[in-house]
């Protein structure tokens, strides 16, 4: 599952602040990733975000004493005023026990950023975050997903979208690899396996950031819409993919079909469902809307099938539980491979990477990362 926000944080704010923050975040409704953005002495504070806006819909940065205490290089500092550029998301900064002069002799061009004093208290500053990430919504997103929830879409135009969207994706996904395989190749025949030199792997990463940018422009894939590659799907799934959204679209898909084809997306695929389902990014829409939206995908594939409604949850549930009992015990090496006669169309295993562009990719060109199977 995705996030809506991650925090990132020093570690010696975790208590109590960033976890009061976090839970209270979490009460509104707000899927919170906090655990692995506590920074200590060594990380860098670049990758961390990167890291952090690769799997969520906006950032919060808290800046304290303790934070700068970690004497962060000027330009991983300067890089917190850039970041919401390139990335298209909202990064939210936190003043906590300091104010904007204490701010200013660290850095001047952060203190610049508009950020929100933790002096206001948690109630007041969840809701300045709120503020912060709703006035990013488009206004037109809740007349769509009004549409989308009351059945009032047009069939022909409804899959005409979904595999554009879907085709734009897996063109993406292709592109990527042979980048990735590019990368690889460069690589100079000196360069150990096992070198984590910051210098070549923010090299790295800095190339593939500026890749993503350009990509994600020549296929006509928003800003907005999450995708985290992981090598090409081959023309079988692809076809297995293209035939269950034609069936979704035209409503004969079923509500379990439905439930899979969107953990399919979301969980294997690794890709934006609502993007491929209904043209709207998963990051442009606040988590009472994606909720709506995830309900309406198994009235949509099941809107010309005789069947009693099953509760959103339930159909989930099912779809998590017969996943699990098909690859309990197993390990899947091949994330993209074709499907054997025994498994289902479009099986489903859970993908995490840990990071957006892993220089680990570029160890791998002999065959895609071990993928675990479903975690208990």
């Amino acid at each position: 599952m995705k996030w809506d926000l991650f925090i990132s944080y020093a570690s010696e704010d975790r208590i109590p602040f960033v976890t009061t923050l976090a839970n209270g975040l979490n009460a509104q409704g707000y899927k919170v990733w906090y655990d692995e953005f506590s920074l200590v002495p060594g990380d860098s504070l670049r990758r961390s975000i990167d890291h952090g806006l690769a799997r969520s819909a906006a950032g919060i940065v808290v800046l304290s004493p303790s934070f700068f205490e970690k004497e962060w290089p000027q330009m991983e500092l300067s890089a917190l005023t850039g970041q919401e550029v390139a990335s298209g998301k909202p990064l939210v900064t936190i003043w906590h026990n300091m104010d904007r002069d204490a701010v200013a002799r660290y850095s001047p061009l952060i203190a610049d950023k508009i950020a929100i004093p933790s002096g206001l208290g948690i109630t007041d500053v969840i809701e300045k975050i709120k503020q912060a990430l709703h006035a990013r919504l488009n206004r037109d997103t809740s007349a769509a997903i009004g549409q989308f929830s009351e059945g009032r879409h047009h069939v022909r135009s409804l899959t005409f979208r979904s595999l554009m969207n879907f085709h734009q994706i897996a063109a993406y996904y292709s592109a990527y690899d042979l980048k990735i395989k590019e990368e690889f190749e460069a690589r100079p025949d000196n360069c150990n396996e096992d070198d984590d030199d910051d210098s070549h792997d923010e090299a790295f990463e800095r190339r593939m950031q500026a890749w993503e940018g350009d990509a994600r422009r020549r296929f006509g894939i928003p800003p907005d819409a999450y995708i985290v590659p992981d090598g090409p799907l081959t023309s079988g799934v692809v076809t297995d993919i293209e035939r269950r959204l034609k069936k979704w679209c035209n409503g004969t898909l079923g509500q379990h079909g439905s439930a899979a084809l969107f953990f399919d997306l979301d969980h294997w695929l690794d890709a934006d469902y609502l993007y491929i389902l209904y043209s709207i990014p998963n990051f442009s829409v606040s988590p009472r809307q994606r909720e709506e939206l995830e309900h309406a995908i198994a009235a949509i594939g099941s809107s010309k099938c005789s069947e009693e409604t099953i509760p959103w949850e339930t159909l989930l549930a099912k779809v998590v539980a017969s996943a699990r009992s098909q690859y309990k015990g197993r390990v899947v090496s091949q994330r993209h491979g074709q499907p054997s006669d025994n498994d289902p169309p479009g099986s489903t295993v859970n993908v995490t990477p840990q990071r957006k562009h892993r220089r680990s990719d570029l160890d791998t060109q002999n065959g895609h990362p071990t993928v675990s199977s479903l975690p208990e």
